[in-house]
């Protein structure tokens, strides 16, 4: 059974309703759109009897909807590709590839959802977060790389050293996409490597490489020279996940940081990937994730819909001309811009780094995440 104590404070209504083995741990106050390679919306499945596909769109704001989308969920014929993780241990070098259960995945959605389960079943209660026993699980969504739309994220899930509790943190770019193209869906990172390596992770096989030339430096020439090595320095193919000195030195802020800029950031799990002597991971691969699905036409043409009504919608502008930041001026307005660790809501420079005063000022190009 999984360690439920590592969060004591969550409680979910799901699980609790059918008095499950198995506990899910969702926030109940969360008011969030899920994000498709996150969790599930939007949700592609088909229904038992038509194999229609649908799409779903699930805005998470009490516990009903949970129910509803366990109902949903349990009730259908889910699409699902085939779904496999590589459990690569640092300590003897070694990886094996592992299939999750289709029931498993239906219960546990998406890169958030299934490393929860993971982390709360594989990690033992009471470790310290930079125990050997400590494990970092990276992974997609049903939909990452598929060409849905916003399709590039995925998810890390560990024990905090920030916190001492679950820890998980959400990340964009290109990763997510190429760690499934590469053959994996997600990785499950245990043990400790004695001295530095860098992971080649390329078309369903893994190969470990010594990165003592690697650790001291950050991730942007981390990157650099992780290309040269593979020979492939195109951003546009492949990428490249890395730590930088602070997770190096097991900072308990420390990011796992992908695609030079993109940030997995919250709780910390960039030092567990340092304790572990982890530097990078390369991904590559010529996976075509429309070729197992049940109806690739159908889903493109579902997929497209949902695209063009989301691109016109006047806030989906917005962001793609002033990226995340267009909301600094209308949050900080309402209060609710987090400022000095939360005493106030209010930040009286707000202006000066929002995305109207930075797109005005600095921005060069724009570079959207996969799908986006």
């Amino acid at each position: 059974m999984p360690n439920v104590d590592m969060i004591p404070h969550i409680k979910n209504p799901i699980a609790n309703d059918r008095n499950a083995n198995v506990k899910v741990l969702f926030h109940p106050i969360l008011s969030i759109v899920f994000i498709i390679s996150d969790t599930i919306s939007p949700f592609i499945f088909t229904t038992s009897s038509s194999k229609k596909i649908f799409l779903i769109n699930f805005v998470v704001s009490d516990t009903k909807i949970y129910k509803l989308l366990y109902i949903l969920i349990n009730r259908i014929e889910v699409v699902l590709l085939n779904f496999k993780l590589a459990r690569i241990n640092l300590s003897n070098h070694n990886w094996k590839e592992e299939k999750i259960d289709d029931k498993l995945l239906r219960n546990f959605i998406g890169g958030r959802g299934l490393g929860t389960y993971l982390a709360l079943k594989e990690i033992p209660k009471g470790i310290d977060p930079f125990s050997i026993e400590n494990k970092i699980f990276i992974l997609t969504g049903p939909l990452t790389g598929t060409g849905a739309y916003e399709s590039g994220r995925y998810h890390v899930v560990g024990k905090s050293p920030l916190t001492g509790y679950l820890g998980d943190a959400n990340s964009g770019g290109d990763f997510g996409p190429w760690l499934r193209f590469a053959g994996f869906d997600g990785l499950i990172i245990e043990g400790k490597s004695e001295d530095p390596v860098w992971l080649r992770i390329e078309n369903g096989d893994i190969k470990f490489n010594d990165a003592s030339e690697l650790w001291g430096k950050g991730v942007h020439h981390t990157e650099r020279i992780i290309r040269e090595k593979v020979n492939m320095t195109s951003e546009t193919m492949g990428s490249v996940l890395a730590i930088g000195p602070a997770g190096e030195n097991k900072s308990k802020i420390a990011a796992i940081m992908n695609d030079r800029y993109r940030a997995a950031g919250r709780t910390g799990l960039g030092a567990v990937l340092g304790d572990k002597k982890l530097k990078a991971i390369w991904a590559y691969g010529k996976r075509n994730l429309l070729k197992e699905m049940y109806d690739p036409k159908k889903f493109t043409n579902e997929a497209k819909k949902l695209t063009d009504k989301i691109m016109a919608n006047p806030v989906s502008q917005a962001l793609t001309q002033l990226g995340t930041l267009v909301l600094m001026n209308m949050t900080n307005s309402l209060g609710g811009l987090p400022t000095k660790n939360w005493t106030r809501g209010i930040y009286e420079k707000a202006f000066d780094i929002s995305g109207e005063h930075l797109a005005e000022s600095y921005l060069k190009t724009r570079k959207g995440c996969w799908g986006c």
